[in-house]
């Protein structure tokens, strides 16, 4: 994202209301890996691949909570969801509840946790 692009989305998070949430949504594909000096140049070691979003995702991700109308009624209304995928004992850590509890659940959005095959649900129903 160039210089005039990040002052404009800036400008437009400024303008955002307390039920709207906006991340940014890098897509396409970096490396990662382990850094090594190498004299006045660094060297990238160890390399793996990071698969980003997928490419044409919009640069910010997010939601915006609204109350259901009765004009809507019957109409489909996209919701954000959130899942977390864990095996064996895994727990959510703190972040990952915080996320749910404090952003997630208060906005409107749905919130799933997947273990072993099971599906357990929080927020919106």
């Amino acid at each position: 994202m160039g210089q005039l692009e990040n002052n404009l989305k800036n400008k437009y998070e400024r303008t955002l209301t307390k039920y709207q949430r906006l991340w940014r949504c890098n897509s396409g594909t970096a490396w990662g890996g382990k850094l090594v000096k190498n004299g006045k140049s660094n060297i990238l070691t160890c390399l793996r691949k990071i698969l980003l979003w997928p490419v044409g995702t919009p640069d910010s991700i997010g939601f915006d909570s609204i109350i259901i109308t009765p004009e809507m009624v019957g109409k489909r209304v996209a919701v954000f969801i959130g899942t977390e995928i864990k095996t064996g004992k895994q727990q959510l850590n703190p972040d990952q509840i915080r996320w749910r509890d404090k952003i997630l659940i208060p906005m409107g959005a749905i919130h799933r946790e997947v273990r072993d095959g099971e599906v357990i649900q929080s927020g919106f129903f």
